[in-house]
């Protein structure tokens, strides 16, 4: 009987394993071995009702690879190198003077709609968290988790913005944490948005998900954020909003990136391309709707 090494899932490789590799490979039990579940429980039951393989028939997982072969300690060296550049950035704030030298009434929209914001941002997170818990590969299950933790930074980054604003000038909106709420759950502009992102978290199916995520409702929160409210900040002078910005949207090419990488495996299934295709048409003509009414008055979208 030939000894095994170790590692002997991945000796077809022909060379010694990265640690992208080793860290990722045969990760989740139930989708590598396709045995499931060896207890029955509610959990297995709901992963083989909204499973991967559900939608698409047979499809060959096994073959995406993060394009960056992002591990935690590559993700975390090249997060804390840009957490390092916006905390440079908001030190520039510090004693509210540049702050004060921007428009009042640009301030004050800006305050609104990154409060605002702080919610969708969210429902991304929980989008992101909720298709690695049914992933069919632990490669894509780490970059779902990378994901969630990219889209929590942007909630941290812009509710210390909402800080910035409120120490430079404290009669600018006394309830500026409370009006993103209030926005978020009765103002017209906010809820064909709200009504999308909701939809979306009771989503279960995992190839709809991800594809109403990756390619309809994220491009379009993310193009408000990192277009319209840079663009914005950009021409009212407010170049630190506008850097920060520029630095979380880094984040934001890397989930395209991995995103188009799992879309070709997708494409090889028995169902892919029409099955993607449908749904990318459906959920993006949905998005385009829900934001519409946040470009234009009241925001700084």
């Amino acid at each position: 009987m030939k000894q095994r090494r170790t590692w002997w899932c991945l000796e077809s490789l022909g060379h010694k394993p990265s640690d992208y590799e080793v860290c990722s490979t045969a990760l989740l039990y139930a989708p590598t071995e396709k045995r499931g579940f060896e207890v029955p429980t509610p959990a297995g039951a709901f992963w083989l009702r909204h499973g991967a393989d559900r939608t698409l028939g047979s499809v060959p997982w096994a073959n995406f690879r993060d394009p960056r072969a992002t591990t935690y300690a590559g993700y975390v060296q090249r997060r804390h190198e840009r957490e390092l550049f916006v905390d440079g950035l908001y030190a520039q704030l510090e004693g509210g003077a540049r702050d004060l030298a921007l428009d009042p009434e640009f301030r004050r929209t800006l305050g609104a709609s990154l409060s605002a914001l702080r919610f969708p941002l969210h429902g991304l997170q929980m989008a992101s968290s909720y298709l690695g818990s049914v992933a069919p590969s632990g490669e894509v299950a780490i970059a779902c988790a990378f994901q969630a933790a990219d889209e929590l930074r942007r909630v941290q980054r812009l509710a210390q913005r909402m800080g910035h604003l409120r120490r430079a000038d404290p009669a600018l909106d006394p309830e500026l944490d409370g009006r993103g709420r209030r926005d978020w759950e009765q103002a017209p502009q906010w809820q064909p948005l709200r009504r999308c992102v909701e939809g979306l978290l009771v989503t279960y199916d995992f190839v709809e998900a991800f594809v109403a995520l990756q390619e309809a409702v994220k491009p379009q929160v993310d193009a408000l954020l990192f277009q319209g409210v840079a663009m914005a900040a950009r021409r009212a002078g407010d170049d630190v909003t506008a850097s920060a910005l520029g630095a979380l949207e880094e984040d934001a090419a890397w989930h395209r990136e991995w995103s188009a990488a799992l879309l070709s495996v997708m494409d090889g299934a028995e169902r892919g391309k029409g099955a993607v295709a449908d749904l990318r048409q459906r959920w993006a003509a949905r998005a385009a709707e829900a934001v519409a009414p946040l470009r234009g008055g009241g925001t700084a979208f």
